[in-house]
This record gives structure tokens, C-alpha cells and sequence, in this order.
């Protein structure tokens, strides 16, 4: 059994043995006994998909989206943004500060672009300084997919 601080109240019992399959089961310590929640690899799935959701990075993206797509005089149907306007829209928009600088902030996010793929949304990840708007920066795009 492995959990991360002896108090914890939740663990994985990784279970082994000749004539059994190897599998890891995700536990929570209630009422002086342990019951199991199931499959670790599921419970831990199922835990990053609700951070990701929740996430201050991922709502403001979601209604930056929303806000461009119905918005019938934007051309360009997608979020290009440099890190540090990103950064002061999730601050302004939930009040939440994430990461202690743009680059930091910009790695947090990245954690996301294959939860964002999944719900169609593309990440386009700057090489390079680019020019958008008369302004030379590291633009990050994001895009809904078709």
C-alpha cells in the first residue's frame, strides 16, 4: 500500500501475486476501515479531467472562445494571445494568479493542450516571434477544431 503522507486518508494498494493480475486499486481510509474507489489509473483519469475543467486557464480560454466565435465582426475565429495578456485575462476574469511569471504561467497551460485537443480545441505553439497586430511577440493561437 503506498499513499503520499501517512495521515492521508487515501492510498493505492498495488495487489500482485503468481496467479492473480497485477493491478492497483485506489482506496480512501472511512470510518476505521478502508473501501476501495476502484481502478487507481481511473480515479486518477477521472481527477486530472476535473482539475482540467475547472482549471482558472482552462474557463478563461473556453469563454475567450465563446466570446470570438459570437462575434460576428471578428474575421479570425480564433484566441491569439501573448503569455502575459493571458496571464492578466485568467487574473481579471476568476482572480486566481497562476504561475510566478509568463513563462511558468505558459508551461500550466501547456499541461492542458491534450485535454483542450479532446474537446476541440487547437493550441498553436509559437517557434518564434511572429507579428500580429502590428505588435512582434510570441503569439499563441488557439482555435476551435472542425
Amino acid at each position: 500500500m503506498e499513499r503520499e503522507k501517512r495521515t492521508e486518508n487515501e492510498a493505492v494498494l498495488h495487489i500482485t501475486g503468481r496467479d492473480i493480475q497485477p493491478q492497483d486499486l485506489a482506496l480512501t481510509f472511512n470510518n476505521y476501515h478502508w473501501e476501495s474507489l476502484g481502478d487507481a489509473g481511473s480515479i486518477e483519469q477521472m481527477r486530472r479531467e476535473l482539475a482540467y475543467r475547472n482549471h482558472p486557464i482552462v474557463v478563461t480560454l473556453k469563454k475567450r472562445l465563446t466570446e470570438i466565435e459570437e462575434d460576428e465582426d471578428e474575421p479570425i475565429k480564433e484566441y491569439v494571445v501573448r503569455a502575459k495578456d493571458f496571464r492578466e485575462d485568467v487574473i481579471k476574469e476568476t482572480g486566481q494568479v497562476i504561475g510566478s511569471n509568463e513563462k511558468a504561467f505558459m508551461n500550466d497551460a501547456k499541461e492542458f493542450d491534450i485535454y483542450l485537443f479532446k474537446d476541440g480545441i487547437e493550441h498553436i505553439i509559437p517557434e518564434k516571434n511572429t507579428t500580429h497586430k502590428g505588435v512582434s511577440a510570441r503569439w499563441h493561437r488557439y482555435k476551435k477544431i472542425q
